[in-house]
């Protein structure tokens, strides 16, 4: 026991005698410089060697947080050189309620001519810029990057907030060697800790003593230490169908909960949602944008006292301001001015929305912000209420018959289909001036997706000859316009088309571009070589509409998977048979169902008189699949897979 011990306490000295000389900001070593690759992960493109942050209280005319961080990182590949551009976020209302970033400081090491090369971060490469409303970001870029270079930097945030520590991120989309956050609080403050991720880390807690300086006086107190670690941390990459990554990364948060000053009443910070709403609401930016009225008022009114029915008011409306106001593409929670953006006839998504609700609430509407975290952010949190979680809104209208959501900042989004970073399961619809009506709302179900597929398949000329119409609607429709405008016109998207799939295309035309509220509808002829043997042949009439691959292989899954939105995708297809051919043999028709018709597809074949009728369909009501149910979803997507691709087997009749 005691030679345990021995080892224990020598060791224990080695790492910290180590991190004394190693771990800190200007002293690297030659191995971690002349490093190439990292073992444990070689697809790497760089790692986190090590990284820490303080947070600790001072007085100056009141208590501020101090963050200090700092990140030693080594560069593996090209790709990697992102990991050298350092964003920091700060916010600054002014006198006393601000953040200041300060002692930014940086090197790059690279190894040349077989010595050590360091270059410093020059205060050129320093810049600030406004996010949005009191919200700024610090960008720095560490010079002289690339494949093979160490880098390191440092930087402090002193907050006015005393109330708020910022959060830790342990893991990232590279691997991480060593992550620590130090954390003191002193015994005034009581805060919640919520830790999120899969992978743990260590927390060890201990009662320290602190003194601050208050001018010549001074002022003992106790405090409560936390010192986070974790070591050896995977590579958490973005998986396939992970709407929320960020709910997944190893990570720690803190949340205020009371304050007792002695001498003072304790005050306690027990925030509902409510609380955090009326925040909100009582913010200029925000809730005061709420309070405006009369844009666009002759059309409005003319609109509203019209013939129309509810939801064509609210259409109508909602297409007047993408008339006069274009999105600037800044996506925003606060506007300052929205005046100035009509005047203009420009303005970010928040500005665009206020205007819409003010309009709506102008013809009479019930319409209201609705608010929420995007989903590369992370869900709201439910039991922690934030107002520092919350990024954006859409506008929500409610009428006797129906709730209707829209992001009038889309202009080729129709009401009711948003961007797929905001449709989130979690959001929080803010009905009036108290915010005690508010409720939780679900975007992802607003309105079901459908692509349907009608095709006839000839023969002639030794060719397969298809003749398709394809109607798309709602989030479909919408992300065919977004990716209709990344071509430079139709012939680019018709070239790419027959790139993908080895045929010819002719007879393009598309309706629908222009109309948001109308359905995408495509209309084309494509060809490709099909030509017949003299006996048998296999024919799979799904062409380029069958699903090519199973993309859940996996035995397991670590994640949950998170399907966008919920859809329908339908295919008929008539195809007429060869000249001098029958049908030998066929698949047979199956339905098949994931629990309670979470998600459910229909394979149907029909022989016709020299001819073959297939109706596919694949409906995915529920979009969350949790790891429990991975399995599941597997195997109802093989089946699925399987039964797309199985062939028809012709035959050369007999005379």
């Amino acid at each position: 026991m005691k030679q345990f011990l021995l080892f224990l306490i020598c060791g224990m000295f080695t790492i910290v005698h180590a991190e004394k000389e190693t771990q800190k900001f200007g002293k690297v070593t030659d191995n971690e410089v002349k490093m190439t690759i990292f073992p444990a992960d070689t697809s790497a493109v760089a790692v986190v060697l090590y990284e820490k942050g303080y947070s600790y209280y001072e007085i100056n005319q009141g208590f501020q947080v101090y963050y200090d961080v700092y990140a030693k990182i080594k560069i593996l590949k090209p790709e990697g050189t992102e990991y050298a551009n350092v964003e920091v976020p700060y916010t600054d209302y002014g006198l006393n309620r601000r953040e200041v970033v300060q002692s930014i400081d940086g090197y790059s090491y690279n190894y040349v001519n077989g010595k050590v090369e360091k270059t410093r971060l020059d205060k050129k490469y320093i810049f600030t810029d406004n996010i949005e409303g009191k919200h700024f970001r610090v960008k720095f870029t560490i010079p002289n990057v690339k494949a093979g270079t160490l880098i390191e930097y440092k930087y402090t945030i002193v907050s006015d907030f005393d109330a708020s520590i910022r959060s830790w991120r342990f893991q990232r989309a590279i691997p991480v060697v060593e992550s620590i956050y130090d954390v003191t609080i002193p015994d005034y403050f009581t805060f919640n800790i919520n830790t999120k991720g899969y992978y743990p880390f260590e927390t060890v807690r201990d009662a320290v003593s602190k003194t601050f300086l208050i001018g010549v006086s001074s002022l003992n107190a106790n405090c409560n230490h936390l010192l986070m670690k974790a070591v050896n941390l995977p590579a958490l990459k973005k998986e396939s169908y992970v709407s929320y990554m960020n709910d997944y990364y190893s990570s720690v948060s803190f949340e205020i909960s009371g304050l007792q000053i002695p001498g003072q009443l304790y005050k306690s910070y027990a925030y509902t949602w409510s609380d955090v709403e009326k925040q909100l609401l009582d913010d200029s930016d925000f809730g005061g944008n709420l309070k405006q009225s009369g844009f666009f008022k002759d059309e409005v009114k003319y609109i509203a006292t019209s013939k129309m029915e509810d939801n064509e008011k609210i259409a109508a409306i909602y297409q007047l301001l993408q008339s006069k106001v274009k999105w600037n593409e800044h996506e925003a929670l606060y506007a300052s001015s929205l005046k100035k953006a009509i005047k203009d006839g420009v303005g970010n998504s928040a500005e665009i929305n206020f205007i819409l609700i003010d309009m709506l609430k102008e013809a009479g509407f019930d319409a209201y912000p609705v608010v929420l975290s995007s989903r590369s952010e992370g869900r709201l949190p439910i039991a922690n209420p934030s107002i520092n979680s919350i990024n954006y809104f859409v506008v929500g209208v409610s009428t006797p018959n129906d709730t209707l959501y829209m992001d009038a900042s889309r202009k080729d989004a129709p009401v009711n289909v948003l961007d797929n970073e905001y449709l989130v399961d979690r959001a929080r619809a803010v009905h009036g001036p108290e915010g005690n009506q508010s409720a939780w709302v679900d975007l992802t179900h607003i309105a079901p997706s459908l692509d349907h597929n009608i095709c006839v398949i000839k023969f002639a000329d030794g060719k397969m000859i298809v003749d398709v119409t394809t109607m798309k609607s709602n989030q479909s429709a919408y992300l065919f316009r977004e990716n209709y405008k990344k071509y430079k016109n139709q012939d680019e998207l018709i070239e790419a088309l027959q790139n993908k799939y080895s045929i010819s295309i002719s007879n393009f035309s598309v309706q629908g571009l222009d109309s948001v509220q109308q359905p995408i509808i495509e209309k084309y002829t494509f060809s490709k070589p099909y030509p017949l043997s003299d006996s048998i042949e296999y024919i799979n009439p799904l062409t380029i509409f069958q699903v090519g691959s199973n993309p859940f292989r996996a035995e397991k899954r670590d994640l949950p998977v998170e399907f966008d939105y919920p859809y329908t995708h339908l295919t008929d297809i008539i195809m007429r048979l060869p000249k001098g051919y029958e049908i030998e043999e066929m698949p047979k028709s199956e339905k098949s169902t994931i629990k309670a018709n979470d998600a459910m597809y229909r394979y149907l074949l029909q022989k016709g008189d020299h001819m073959l009728q297939m109706a596919t369909m694949i409906s995915l009501n529920e979009i969350l699949y949790p790891v429990t149910e991975y399995g599941y979803l597997r195997d109802f997507w093989a089946h699925w897979v399987a039964k797309n691709n199985q062939e028809i087997v012709l035959k050369k009749e007999t005379l």
